[in-house]
């Protein structure tokens, strides 16, 4: 029997990562489709539950070097909040390490350029070593193993490329005359990756935001009636099939439901974009998230969890968010030779450069070492899925489900767009656009504004010549009798200048 999971995937690093995670899973027996997005550190795998299981799935993920955990749909929703704080537990941790070494590679430039110190060398190395053990550690746990495995990724450049520019600086410094280094390119190139996986960490962050947002518009609470007519506070999801629940005026509803007693009139706009609400009245369906407006009604619960139509909404939005564009499959076929091309081309710079200059030199090694270092940033996998990512989550927002991202790749191509809606497209807000007075004397606006503020004035006046007329009595110093003067100024400034309604509707 056919069956799909979701699996929360850590550790992916770039395009080559995700590569290898989706041709391990396919290639076991059973598996109908697999796919892996970066951004969103997840894969939906689809496989025949009675040739392969859920825990042989996760443990092939595991035994290629990254961290499984299955994705239940009941737990949708927490999953998500979890992996949002992960996230900026992890940009902080990625913060902290890019800090620390920016301020050794700083160090370690005035060192090379400024102080010139006895055992300046000595320090740069200890520097560098520091700056490699604690900010670039993680680039050779995942890197060097990878090499040996034979599947190479990103972190493998970097790791061959900071790692040989070490050693050869060591080698320079202990077993040669030679007074060169090269620790500052070490410190100076660990920092910036340092950047760009911080930079990367916040865009990963970011693209995932809509989804929260869009769980969001649930409410937290709900009032549940018992038996014996009590109202008691519980948590939306404690809610169950058949409650009777109370919702009063302003509140969002709890759950999808049927309205049970009373009758209301509901904002819907989330669910179907129409601004004017909706009235209801017993035995009409009501959706969780959408707005009571005016009067308490009671309702019973028909739909929770999962089932709820927000909850399909996400459900949707994610699927979109999985699925891969044209463009990222031939992404993926890159991504596939592109590590092994660039340790290729290397070893070709290598030995160039050592046949020209008639062996081993600096003059061959650094041109080496930038080959790596230049390759290692992760664009190539990580810009069209985190595009996805936030085009289908802002879409999602602002009332647009994208279904298939082809749509969106086709998208730039569209030249004119056809709405299918009746009488006038409006932002769906109201607006007032003039105001009349329905009984009595038909008065301008502008006149009745002015009336109003002449019988403030009018006030103020009085007021303020029975406390110029105390004050003098009371003989009281002429400051505090101007003083009582600016209030009247102020209103007679008002009062009599031009006033143009703030009340402007277009209905």
């Amino acid at each position: 029997m056919k069956k799909t999971i979701n699996i929360k995937i850590d550790g992916m690093t770039c395009a080559s990562c995700v590569l290898h995670v989706e041709n391990d899973i396919k290639d076991m027996q059973g598996v109908y489709s697999a796919v892996v997005n970066l951004p969103l550190k997840r894969g939906d795998v689809s496989f025949d539950d009675e040739v392969t299981s859920e825990k042989d799935i996760v443990k092939v993920i595991k035994n290629a070097g990254f961290k499984a955990t299955l994705i239940e749909e009941k737990n949708r929703e927490s999953d998500i909040a979890n992996s949002q704080i992960e996230e900026k537990e992890n940009i902080k941790e990625r913060l902290r390490k890019l800090l620390v070494t920016a301020v050794l590679s700083v160090i370690v430039l005035l060192l090379g350029f400024v102080w010139k110190e006895h055992r300046g060398m000595e320090i740069m190395m200890v520097l560098s070593l520091i700056i490699i053990l604690y900010g670039g550690r993680g680039f050779f746990i995942k890197g060097i193993p990878d090499l040996f495995k034979g599947r190479p990724a990103m972190d493998t450049l970097v790791a061959l490329g900071i790692g040989s520019a070490f050693i050869y600086s060591v080698f320079l410094m202990y077993f040669t005359n030679k007074m060169e280094e090269y620790f500052m390119d070490v410190a100076i190139i660990t920092t910036f990756i340092l950047l760009g996986r911080y930079l990367e960490a916040r865009a990963k962050g970011s693209a995932g935001a809509a989804i929260k947002k869009l769980l969001e518009l649930s409410p937290k609470i709900a009032h549940r009636i018992i038996k014996n007519g009590e109202i008691e506070d519980i948590s939306v999801n404690r809610v169950q099939i058949g409650d009777v629940l109370l919702v009063k005026p302003g509140e969002k509803i709890p759950t999808d439901g049927v309205i049970t007693e009373g009758y209301c009139s509901i904002d819907e706009s989330m669910v179907t974009g129409e601004s004017i609400p909706t009235d209801k009245v017993v035995g009409d369906k009501v959706i969780g998230a959408t707005i009571n407006v005016n009067t308490s009604f009671t309702m019973e619960a028909r739909k929770i969890g999962s089932d709820t139509v927000l909850s399909q909404i996400v459900k949707m939005v994610q699927e979109a968010q999985m699925h891969k564009a044209p463009i990222q499959k031939i992404v993926d076929v890159v991504a596939g030779y592109f590590v092994w091309g660039v340790l290729v081309i290397a070893a070709i710079t290598f030995v160039v450069w050592s046949i020209i200059y008639g062996g081993i030199t600096s003059a061959g090694f650094v041109p080496t070492v930038a080959v790596l270092i230049i390759a290692c940033p992760c664009a190539l996998g990580l810009a069209t899925p985190i595009s996805i990512v936030v085009a289908s989550g802002k879409g999602a927002q602002l009332g647009i489900i994208i279904k298939k991202t082809e749509s969106l790749e086709k998208a730039h191509r569209i030249t004119a767009v056809a709405f299918d809606k009746t009488g006038t497209i409006t932002k769906g807000q109201p607006e007032v656009q003039e105001f009349k007075v329905l009984s009595g004397k038909d008065i301008d606006a502008v006149e009745t504004i002015t009336l109003v503020w002449f019988g403030l004035f009018l006030i103020a006046l009085i007021t303020t010549v029975g406390a110029l007329l105390w004050s003098l009595k009371m003989a009281e110093k002429p400051s505090k009798i101007f003083g009582s003067l600016i209030p009247i100024i102020l209103l007679f400034i008002f009062s009599y200048r031009k006033i143009n309604p703030p009340f402007t509707v277009y209905c």
